[in-house]
């Protein structure tokens, strides 16, 4: 560290950029993360296409307390993308979908990523073909890219291609492989594909209907980041609580805690029958 500090004040980008780093993940002794701000700020001035990356980053997502700045997000990212910087690249398609509304641009800018083989991108722009936003609506090319895109592991590729499988857009249709994607995208702890797989087995849409299955999934999903899915787990799993028997709910509780277990996930939502 010390040494670190010696180099930037002799303004070494390479070391504002370390230090940087090191604060935006609050291991810098003795300094606010906000410093993270300043010492990205100084590197990326002086040219350095990671500390350009993570600046625009942090101003785009806000951090430390400090509010966004699309503005400034902009810069930096785009200073990044410019030279190549894949995940800038996805960054700026982003930006772009969310500041701008102009899903034309967003497209160029994933497409850009995509073609340095980068998962998130591939999927991202998979789903504007299959939306038909910023381009003309293509089923078959957001199959080939967001296929590609859970074949590199993504959580949220999987459960992407899981839908496709299941409604039959942009390839035939099949319910079975629907589910084995939902299911490898929940073992990396995927909420969305959790929740899918509490209404396939309550259905009964190319599983057999399965009220320990359902609860299961449900009290799984119920437990995630994502409040929208959380808030309609959670009423759904109070609801079919009510007129399930306790021998269900209980089977239901012990499998959703083994699966937790199983696959190092927090501990899944309770509910009381009383």
């Amino acid at each position: 560290m010390e040494e670190l500090r010696a180099e930037s004040a002799k303004g070494n980008p390479e070391a504002d950029f370390q230090l940087g780093l090191r604060a935006s993940m609050q291991r810098l002794p003795g300094e606010s993360p906000t410093k993270a701000y300043e010492y990205l700020r100084r590197s990326a001035d002086a040219g350095h296409l990671e500390a350009s990356f993570l600046l625009g980053s942090l101003y785009l997502e806000g951090f430390a307390g400090q509010q966004s700045s699309p503005q400034a997000a902009e810069r930096y990212l785009k200073q990044a993308a410019e030279r190549g910087h894949a995940g800038a690249q996805e960054k700026m398609g982003q930006y772009h979908l969310s500041t701008t509304n102009n899903p034309g641009e967003a497209v160029r800018w994933f497409q850009a990523a995509a073609n340095q083989g980068l998962a998130s991108a591939e999927n991202n722009l998979g789903l504007l073909y299959a939306e038909g936003r910023g381009v003309n609506k293509d089923p078959a090319r957001a199959f080939e890219l967001i296929n590609r895109a859970a074949s590199k592991g993504l959580p949220g590729a999987k459960h992407n291609l899981g839908l496709l499988y299941k409604t039959g857009n942009g390839v035939a249709a099949d319910p079975a492989r629907a589910k084995q994607l939902f299911e490898e995208a929940a073992q990396l702890g995927y909420q969305r594909s959790q929740y899918s797989l509490a209404q396939m087995h309550m259905k009964g849409e190319g599983v057999p209907q399965n009220p320990v299955e359902t609860l299961k999934w449900l009290m799984l999903s119920s437990s995630g980041k994502d409040r929208n899915i959380l808030e309609a787990s959670r009423r759904t799993l109070i609801a079919l609580v009510q007129r399930t028997s306790p021998t269900q709910v209980h089977d239901a509780a012990e499998a959703a805690r083994q699966w937790a277990i199983r696959y190092e996930m927090s501990a899944p939502y309770q509910v009381n029958q009383n």
